[in-house]
């Protein structure tokens, strides 16, 4: 909205002239590959001395995208790491029971499979809020009393990632009954980070802690989220750190649904990127 100077920024300098008014020389964009095309419009427009893309993504699943992104960043000028340093355990959970419930409607957006709607079918509908509860007891809690609760040492936290607040609230609720020992909340955009520093376990979104948001101490991270993203999904498993920053093996699984087709599909696909960067990868069926 500024760069576009609307009438509600015609109190500020002109983006044109801005580095210029401030004395900037240099602009450095983190997490540059999301919202790739604002980030390149703020180059060409803010026009400093050196605009520096930082990321440690040079991904983009469209192919278009991608060629875009290599000609913006040549890849003799991709900086990588060399080997990838596998560092953590992955578990691939496949729920399987009570398919006939779930209908192509409640995860059918006019894109395609859309997360946000079968989390939603699972807050409003009578059929899906009884499916989502049969998941949260005999899936979701148990796999976080596997790879957290039986296994954290003092002061190690947990992170859970939905698409939607509906389902997060739920599943803090139960974490709160079921784990008493433990601090649990959630986390959204606008909230105090400080809410990551005070509690254990951490619900949250992708938007607000799934990409470039580093948890101290963190443990295990618990995808709900489906997709097929290859972005997405580094970003999620890039959430957890080696050591020192985590003292014992960071733990990373993810459940999907056996009666979406989509799920499966997106399933092999994350196997086949974790499987190459995990320490351990293992996949298990939960009837």
């Amino acid at each position: 909205l500024y760069v576009a100077y609307g009438e509600n920024y015609r109190h500020l300098p002109h983006p044109t002239e801005l580095c210029e008014r401030l004395g900037i020389g240099r602009i450095a964009t983190d997490e540059y590959h999301e919202h790739f095309y604002s980030n390149f419009l703020f180059g060409l427009v803010f026009n400093p001395e050196l605009f520096l893309p930082i990321t440690a993504t040079f991904l983009a699943t469209d192919p278009f995208v991608r060629e875009i992104f290599d000609k913006f960043i040549p890849k003799d000028c991709q900086f990588v790491g060399g080997a990838y340093d596998k560092y953590v355990n992955v578990t691939a959970y496949r729920y399987g029971s009570g398919g006939t419930l779930i209908k192509p409607y409640a995860y059918s957006g006019r894109q395609g499979y859309s997360q946000v709607m079968l989390e939603k079918w699972f807050s409003t509908n009578k059929n899906g809020k009884l499916y989502f509860e049969t998941i949260l007891s005999r899936a979701i809690v148990p796999i976080t009393r596997m790879h957290y609760i039986d296994i954290a040492a003092k002061d190690e936290k947990f992170l859970f990632l939905c698409d939607t607040k509906e389902i997060g609230k739920q599943v803090a609720a139960e974490f709160r009954r079921r784990f008493p020992n433990k601090s649990v909340s959630e986390f959204y955009s606008g909230m105090p980070a400080s809410i990551l520093t005070s509690y254990d376990m951490i619900i949250s979104t992708p938007g607000s802690a799934g990409t470039g948001r580093d948890i101290k101490n963190l443990r295990t991270c618990f995808v709900f989220v489906s997709t097929s993203s290859e972005i997405r999904n580094l970003q999620f498993i890039g959430r957890l750190r080696p050591y020192p920053a985590v003292q014992n093996t960071p733990e990373y699984t993810y459940l999907y649904l056996g009666c979406i087709p989509q799920h499966e599909t997106y399933a092999n696909i994350r196997a086949v990127l974790y499987g190459a960067r995990a320490k351990s990868f293992k996949t298990r069926d939960l009837i």
